[in-house]
């Protein structure tokens, strides 16, 4: 679990980010330098002092970052039942300034299941989208992608959502890319009966 502060030259933290503090398990950090100089970058474990050593291994990315925005899901599936709705959450992570609101769509929605228009707000890092099942709705699995959509600056910028994927563990660990950028839905067909004891 990492942790990764931003220091001056004389040793002050300037920003600091903690996996252990993240809903996501990751460090991530958008800054923009006050002025031209000199600055470290430090990557410890949060248990640092305590454990350590060659097997703690980290990749750490440092680079020149615009106006930009990401989008992210809770997880990478969701079930629907016939006639029902289910609510999605969505969050953003917005870099360089990027503050504007940003459109929710769904791409490959199955026939009967529609989204209600989405958007998350401007300066507002979560939203929700909402599906809805129609009564006579096919029991089916489909495979989907969120997409976010917004305008920045003259531009027109699309992101598709990333989901973390049940193949990996708890910390985020997994052979592949962590995340995924499909999710899948299965549409549920009503109780047919109940049992009662």
């Amino acid at each position: 679990l990492p942790v990764v502060t931003l220091h001056d030259t004389d040793g002050k933290v300037l920003v600091e980010s903690s996996s252990a503090a993240s809903p996501d398990r990751e460090c991530w950090i958008d800054w923009r330098a006050p002025a031209d100089g000199d600055y470290m970058l430090r990557l410890r474990d949060v248990q640092f002092g305590v454990r350590g050593g060659l097997e703690f291994g980290y990749r750490l990315s440092v680079q020149p970052t615009g106006p930009d925005f990401s989008i992210r899901l809770a997880s990478d599936f969701i079930n629907i039942v016939q006639g029902g709705r289910v609510e999605v959450s969505v969050t953003t992570r917005r870099a360089g300034g990027f503050a504007g609101p940003i459109d929710l769509t769904i791409d490959g929605l199955p026939a009967g299941i529609r989204a209600e228009p989405a958007q998350i707000l401007a300066n507002q890092n979560s939203g929700k989208l909402m599906l809805v099942a129609d009564d006579d709705a096919r029991p089916v699995d489909g495979t989907l992608r969120v997409i976010g959509k917004a305008t920045i600056g003259e531009m027109k910028v699309d992101r598709v959502a990333a989901a973390p994927h049940l193949g990996r563990d708890v910390e985020g660990v997994s052979i592949g890319p962590p995340v995924t950028e499909h999710f899948q839905l299965t549409v549920q067909h009503k109780p047919v009966f109940r049992l009662h004891c």
